[in-house]
């Protein structure tokens, strides 16, 4: 980093992302996997963070940008959403869902959602500001696309990747 009067320019901007709830193949666990392969690949400013557990075992940190916490109380997912603060909020099911209980705590967040257009992902995020939906079979490359878009990256940097971002240092 540089300092440059009263800012400190970090050379890689950092987009949390949080997949909520017990990730297996059919909950998307592939799609994310891959996911964080492709932003390694492109240098893209994206990091995974499973908010809960996979069914299988995936590459992660340092090999991909992809960390996982772990099994939670299903009482505290809000309060571990608020803690680990991420920029938005990813849901790649794979297969239709009827409903997804950690649907209703993300949309209660507030935060960005990017989600599969299956089962009931479609309508419960219908007119809900900052949400998309995309196919639930696209390329890694255009979830990521539509993740960075979610988190309001320029579209330069999103050809680039990380892009330098200035942050006030404290008082």
């Amino acid at each position: 980093y540089t300092y440059v009067g009263g800012f400190v320019a970090f050379e890689v901007a950092v987009i949390a992302l949080a997949i909520l709830g017990n990730l297996s193949p059919e909950k998307g666990l592939h799609v994310v996997a891959e996911c964080a392969r492709e932003a390694q690949v492109r240098s893209l400013p994206l990091t995974f963070r499973v908010l809960g557990s996979t069914t299988e075992p995936v590459p992660q940190a340092p090999e991909v940008p992809l960390t996982i916490y772990g099994q939670y109380v299903d009482t505290e997912l809000a309060r571990l959403i608020a803690a680990e603060k991420p920029d938005v909020l990813l849901f790649a099911a794979q297969v239709p869902e009827t409903y997804a209980y950690t649907m209703s705590v993300a949309l209660q967040s507030g935060l960005p959602i990017v989600a599969s257009a299956l089962g009931a992902f479609p309508e419960r995020l219908r007119g809900v500001a900052r949400s998309t939906v995309i196919p639930w079979d696209a390329q890694p490359s255009a979830w990521n696309d539509a993740l960075l878009k979610a988190a309001d990256v320029p579209d330069s940097t999103r050809r680039r990747g990380a892009d330098q971002v200035l942050r006030r240092l404290p008082s």
